[in-house]
């Protein structure tokens, strides 16, 4: 990469997101404390053998996740080069990630037809659809940084849903809809906080705005499909 292109790239980085890769690390207690009981604590102290297939899905989202950290901080650090190569192993893991929720959305589906309630499976589909489009909608506009970086930062907020949701269960006798409404007013002030931002900065906030619609639409779609058929 020339030294133009890079510093088109450094300059495109806004002021405000220099530091966004530090923040991101936040992520990383958060899943601690979200999966330790659930899954991280039977790693050794469970009696029973966790399936392959758990074990492939929480690794591969902890590596994107992981690779979602390092990203901002190789363009804060002036790596650009292996900015773009982690960029090339992100469509793998993409796939790897869809591939390992097949099974799991295969079993809801089936719990459902069975005459189980569709609650899970609506909050499964509607992150994986999520994830896909913030995802897609990222790498099309790769080349523009500004618009790249905001659906990424829309990507990472999804991978938030799942440890603050069982971080609020666990906290409130499991609660479901004390987990969504907290989980997704949580998200939606972040997303608030940052058009609120960007529109002080005068940038384009439409990656936000397509963010919280579609969080506010799940977290409806949530509370409807709980309150008419339960969990169970």
């Amino acid at each position: 990469m020339s030294k133009k292109t890079f510093a088109h790239k450094n300059m495109t980085m806004e002021k405000n997101y220099r530091n966004l890769g530090f923040i991101f690390l936040l992520l990383i207690p958060i899943m601690l404390l979200g999966f330790f009981s659930s899954y991280l604590s039977k790693l050794v102290n469970s009696e029973k053998s966790i399936h392959f297939l758990i074990h492939l899905h929480f690794w591969v989202s902890t590596t994107w996740v992981v690779l979602m950290i390092l990203q901002p901080l190789l363009i804060r650090f002036k790596r650009p080069r292996l900015h773009k190569k982690l960029g090339k192993f992100s469509y793998v893991l993409f796939v790897l990630f869809n591939l390992t929720l097949v099974p799991f959305i295969i079993g809801v589906t089936d719990y459902v037809l069975k005459g189980g309630s569709p609650t899970v499976l609506v909050s499964t589909l509607f992150n994986v659809v999520l994830v896909n489009i913030f995802f897609i909608l990222a790498m099309v506009h790769r080349k523009n940084i500004a618009l790249h970086m905001r659906y990424m930062i829309a990507l990472a907020l999804v991978f938030l849903f799942p440890p603050i949701g069982r971080i609020v269960m666990q906290n409130t006798q499991n609660h479901f809809l004390a987990a969504v409404h907290i989980n997704y007013t949580l998200v939606n002030l972040i997303l608030v906080g940052l058009i609120f931002l960007d529109r002080a900065n005068q940038r384009s906030y439409r990656p936000y705005a397509i963010a919280l619609v579609a969080f506010i639409l799940n977290q409806v779609a949530l509370h409807a499909s709980f309150s008419t058929y339960g969990l169970m």
